[in-house]
């Protein structure tokens, strides 16, 4: 079986079904010919994760997708089971406040790599400053664990014992 790309409308005899609606019962398979591509597949991975993307300019959405490549959420729900050499995990994870259709496939809320900052921005007395609140400072905000495994080895050489 192979694939089938119509640039122009099908004829009306072909079939066309959704990309949700189709299912790999047998009921279906005879039901569509062709199939058309849900728009949040258009991007790659980590393009499709960034939340209303067409009200970005583009430069900002490519900085996205190389950037969330670097979040550091929980990369894997056994991470205190795994034997990594290195990885670092934050402290208070945040389910995302929008989500995309790719998150939900890829469960993104229930494996969050982030939190919800609160930001105002504003002019005070002239000086625009950057400034963190001491509460979210005393609550952790963007704090991590940073897990690290060591080898240790012990030798005996001759009468002496190496440790």
């Amino acid at each position: 079986m192979g694939y089938s790309y119509t640039d122009l409308p099908p004829p009306p005899m072909k079939k066309r079904g959704l990309f949700e609606r189709m299912k790999t019962t047998p009921a279906f398979t005879n039901r569509w010919t062709h199939c058309e591509i849900h728009p949040s597949m258009f991007l790659e991975i980590c393009a499709s994760l960034i939340p209303f993307p067409d009200h970005n300019q583009s430069p900002r959405n490519t900085y996205q997708s190389a950037m969330g490549k670097q979040t550091m959420g929980i990369h894997a729900t056994n991470f205190q089971l795994r034997m990594d050499i290195t990885s670092n995990i934050l402290y208070y994870l945040q389910k995302p406040l929008v989500t995309t259709k790719v998150m939900e496939y890829f469960k993104f809320r229930e494996m969050p790599a982030g939190q919800n900052a609160i930001v105002a921005i504003l002019c005070y007395g002239g000086y625009n400053q950057e400034d963190l609140n001491q509460s979210g400072i005393d609550r952790r905000l963007f704090r991590s664990f940073t897990f690290r495994n060591y080898q240790d080895s012990e030798k005996k050489i001759g009468i002496y014992e190496n440790i």
